[in-house]
């Protein structure tokens, strides 16, 4: 079966059946490497408190995101 096909079935599915088929997949993959540096967060707020850079909101974030994904 192609990955196509069982997109297509996946996406057939009801809501909680795909749930469901969701978390078994993720089970399956390995965690996403989400560490950061102390060193680069205390430089990310020293940028913050001086000004260098600028705050930005959840849903501007979101906004830039899917813009960069032409979304």
């Amino acid at each position: 079966m192609k990955v196509e096909e069982i997109e297509h079935e996946a996406l057939a599915l009801p809501e909680r059946d795909r749930v469901t088929l969701l978390s078994k997949l993720l089970a399956t993959l390995p965690p996403a490497d989400t560490q950061i540096a102390d060193e680069v967060v205390e430089q990310r707020e020293r940028d913050l408190d001086s000004g260098k850079t600028a705050a930005i909101s959840q849903a501007e974030f979101v906004r830039r995101v899917q813009a960069n994904r032409g979304a």
